[in-house]
């Protein structure tokens, strides 16, 4: 096992909506899928991927597992986004360590909780 995680679920309570919060806060194209009768929305991404999944009459935990996505730029650019696409910064770009990097949480429009990571620029 090369990975600890291999697939990874945010439930949604409306997809489209998601989708567009998280397609303008990464500035990526996610694709539509649908599995037993459960529409999805995959992150683009090579290796270790997951997606949206729409789940009706879903609210969000106030805790639970957390998932940290790989910030492709500086965090406080995506912050700004999370901002201004409706969500909500729960603690600023933060210092983690010299080889791990930077690390930030938001809340998107469900609510959920999610971890940024920036690695170290070389």
């Amino acid at each position: 096992m090369e990975h600890a995680l291999t697939w990874f679920e945010i439930p949604v309570s409306e997809i489209g909506r998601a989708k567009r919060f998280y397609q303008e806060i990464f500035k990526i194209e996610m694709q539509d899928m649908v599995v037993n009768d459960h529409p999805l929305a995959l992150f683009p991404f090579s290796g270790v991927s997951g997606a949206l999944w729409q789940e009706e009459g879903y609210s969000a935990p106030q805790s639970g597992t957390r998932i940290y996505l790989t910030a492709r730029e500086n965090i406080d650019v995506i912050l700004a986004r999370v901002e201004a696409a409706g969500g909500k910064t729960i603690f600023p770009r933060t210092p983690v360590s010299d080889e791990i990097g930077w690390s930030a949480m938001f809340q998107d429009l469900d609510g959920n909780r999610i971890g940024l990571l920036e690695e170290p620029h070389e």
